[in-house]
């Protein structure tokens, strides 16, 4: 007599062996996967700490840089002129490393609240050792630019941005309490050395209850501003090839930790 339904021994065990090597052999290019991942994940980390760190042949100045007025101290700007206060020597003036400053360099740092120079702008002039402090310098050859519209707004609300003459630096951006004048700045900061730290960041100041085209005709006339001041800037960050790296070791963190949580 045939049971109905019968599957023999032997052939029961040959099926089991076939499934058990094929979980074996998605496990096995499940673990393969993995370790592909976590190899580019370490490059990618390796890549982020060579970008992060400063590196004696790319970029010995670096940080984050803020700057904030001396006592006593703040800025008189004329169409043409930038007098920092108070003079320090002649030709420039005082400035103090903000709170938020962390620059290292080859011989030490800038501290919070340790003063250094800076030079009075006056048309082509004041960009080499236009900032120094003990042990570093940034020099800015490049001042602005300003914007092409030279229509200032009348009015005390966010509104178009102007300059005040053409080829002006200085930009003129209304807002509701006043008007903010910015002023950017970019060059390369040198210390004992390396020469070849980037570095850039925008000064600004607010005149209260004035709109730009107050300013704009004040300037036409001959008339100056005296206020205070800030700046936020960065030097020596890594490059846009080294970011690009950065984030392809950061997406590889990301598909490991998805394919983990699959798993």
């Amino acid at each position: 007599m045939q049971l109905t339904g019968y599957i023999p021994c032997s052939k029961l065990a040959a099926e089991v062996q076939l499934t058990l090597d094929s979980i074996s052999a998605l496990t096995e290019e499940s673990a393969v996967k993995q370790r592909t991942i976590l190899r580019c994940a370490v490059l990618g980390l390796a890549v982020l700490a060579l970008a992060i760190l400063p590196s004696s042949a790319s970029a010995s100045v670096i940080g984050h840089l803020t700057f904030a007025n001396c006592d006593g101290g703040g800025v008189t700007v004329t169409m043409t002129t930038v007098t920092w206060l108070p003079p320090a020597l002649t030709g420039t003036g005082c400035i103090a490393a903000g709170f938020a400053t962390n620059v290292t360099f080859d011989s030490g740092s800038i501290v919070p609240a340790e003063h250094g120079t800076i030079n009075d702008l006056t048309p082509g002039n004041g960009n080499t050792g236009f900032l120094a402090f003990a042990g570093v310098t940034f020099n800015a050859p490049v001042i602005g630019p300003g914007v092409s519209n030279l229509t200032c707004s009348a009015v005390l609300a966010s509104g178009p941005s102007c300059s005040v003459i053409a080829g002006s630096p200085f930009i003129l951006t209304p807002e509701t309490s006043g008007t903010l004048i910015s002023l950017g700045v970019s060059g390369l900061a040198i210390d004992a050395s390396s020469s070849n730290s980037a570095w850039s960041g925008i000064f600004s100041t607010q005149i209260a209850n004035e709109t730009p085209a107050q300013i704009q005709a004040a300037f036409n006339s001959s008339g100056s501003f005296t206020a205070t001041y800030s700046f936020d800037g960065n030097v020596g960050v890594p490059e846009p090839v080294s970011l690009a790296l950065i984030g392809g070791g950061l997406l590889a963190l990301v598909g490991l930790k998805r394919r983990k949580a699959r798993s």
